[in-house]
């Protein structure tokens, strides 16, 4: 296992090299990270592009690759036109993300995306100078920190995070990107709440693009600044709390359209539907599509993507204080066992952040309210399996098959 990973590490640096190297190589950019709102957050903690107030924990890493397939009907101009007359460019493109995380603390975590276009087909061909886009397209780093976590030893269902991310395109002759590269820098302010059962969570924020100038002949112009907004809401499925479904909207809108004529031409508003699940929350699966909410220039006609991320540590080492965690896991000792800002150089800290005593690793409820009583996997117990946790339950006693409110109650029809 361990050889495993390493040999993906390996696979990881290579890929950042590639990109590295193919800076000012590739054709131009238009469905990359900047554009559009599939960016898949390097932790994958609760969604899948939009940011929680969950990261990955101290000295842990997080893995993800995924790949995707986009239908788009473009909405362009003649560049010969003063009054930008519209004509349409449709194609299709073939891309995957190699996606990574890294806890530095307990609240603190840093973040890789590397987005690869496989295969980028445009109609008509004569536009693809300034469009077609192939290989790497960005190199997307981030930086988060959580401020509160959601419902985690307060208690309080809500949480508040920082996300900050600096984007450096690796394209050229880029018409959105104009006749200079420079640095895409975007802040995005995280808010979330909910409960181990469903939750939901707002992102906005601000892109500073600092386009260059419009190249001659270009069938569109470069984008300046955008207002960004998301929002995502997960439940767990009733039968399969290793499962869940996960919907998603995002939306980028010009701060300035510059010299853009049309708002909505250069904004862009998607819809994502997915499902997440494995057996345990070290290795997990994701697939869903997605499709445009309104026409904008770069809102996909349609989507379809699949993804998988995973976790590990870079040491393989054992601290003793990690021996003794797991000693007092089995006896049922949930007191006093976190230690999440420790310094210790010996191996990786194992948290309990809920102290339920099923530690965080292990744990597919990480957020348990203080005091509540869990089964083998850290989760409330719920002993009518209306997916209503006994704790919040009002009608514990519900028989199979009832359809219940949020307070666990025979809904009378």
């Amino acid at each position: 296992m361990r050889r495993f990973f390493s040999q993906g590490w390996n696979s990881f640096l290579l890929v950042l090299l590639v990109q590295l190297y193919l800076i000012d190589k590739a054709p131009a950019n238009i469905l990359g990270v900047s554009y559009q709102g599939f960016n898949p957050t390097p932790d994958q903690t609760d969604y899948i592009t939009v940011h929680s107030t969950e990261s990955v924990r101290a000295k842990k890493w997080r893995m993800n690759f995924y790949g995707f397939i986009s239908g788009n009907n473009l909405v362009a101009f003649d560049p010969g036109s003063a009054d930008q007359t519209p004509h349409e460019i449709t194609d299709q493109l073939t891309s995957a993300s190699l996606g990574m995380a890294y806890g530095i603390t307990s609240n603190l975590e840093l973040g890789l995306s590397l987005p690869v276009n496989l295969n980028h087909s445009i109609t008509p061909s004569g536009d693809k100078t300034f469009i077609a886009q192939h290989m790497g397209t960005m190199i997307h780093t981030q930086m988060k920190y959580v401020f509160q976590r959601r419902g985690e030893l307060t208690n309080d269902p809500t949480g508040f995070a920082l996300v900050g991310s600096l984007g450096m395109p690796s394209t050229r002759q880029d018409g959105y990107l104009g006749n200079r590269q420079n640095p895409i820098i975007t802040i995005e302010a995280v808010y979330d709440q909910g409960s181990e059962v469903e939750s939901y969570s707002f992102n906005a924020g601000y892109r500073a693009r600092s386009p260059g100038e419009a190249y001659d002949g270009a069938p569109i112009l470069p984008l300046e600044d955008q207002v960004i907004a998301s929002a995502a809401f997960q439940r767990r499925f009733l039968k399969h709390r290793n499962m869940s479904w996960i919907a998603e909207f995002f939306g980028s809108f010009p701060a300035d359209k510059g010299k853009y004529k049309r708002i909505k031409d250069i904004s862009t508003s998607e819809v994502i539907f997915g499902v997440r699940g494995g057996k345990t929350k070290k290795s997990r699966w994701t697939v869903g599509c997605g499709t445009e909410v309104f026409k904008g220039m770069m809102s996909p006609d349609w989507r379809v993507f699949a993804g998988w991320s995973w976790d590990f540590t870079w040491s393989g080492k054992t601290s003793s204080r990690d021996a003794l965690l797991e000693k007092r896991k089995m006896h049922g000792l949930a007191d006093d066992i976190i230690d999440p800002l420790s310094s210790e150089d010996s191996g990786p800290v194992i948290e309990d952040g809920d102290r339920d005593g099923v530690l965080d690793d292990d744990d597919m409820c990480p957020r348990t309210p203080r005091g509540v009583k869990v089964d083998r996997d850290g989760c409330p117990l719920d002993a009518d399996n209306d997916s209503i946790p006994d704790y919040e339950d009002r009608c514990p006693n519900t028989p199979a098959g009832e359809v219940v409110n949020g307070q666990g109650c025979t809904i009378i029809k």
